[in-house]
């Protein structure tokens, strides 16, 4: 069984663009055009390893089945410093 904050094939990277209010946090997925702007939370396993976000940090977020403008941030790309 995969572990459940394992990254998968709907998880992009982002940048985080504002820190909003409850722990949501507002994150830009770069892509064609302008990018897409996305509202997400932090998972539970990546609460105690991302305690402060700032915006410009990048961000391995994945994006929910049901809302195309909801995810959760999983955590920190694979070999990224964040800045």
């Amino acid at each position: 069984m995969d572990h459940p904050n394992a990254p998968s094939e709907t998880s992009v990277r982002a940048v985080v663009r504002q820190i909003l209010p409850n722990g949501m946090v507002s994150v830009e997925v770069p892509g064609a055009g302008a990018g897409r702007l996305l509202r997400g939370h932090l998972a539970h396993g990546a609460r105690a390893v991302l305690t402060r976000l700032v915006p410009g940090d990048r961000v391995l977020v994945e994006v929910s089945p049901f809302d195309s403008g909801e995810c959760r941030i999983l955590g920190r790309p694979t070999g990224a410093r964040g800045r």
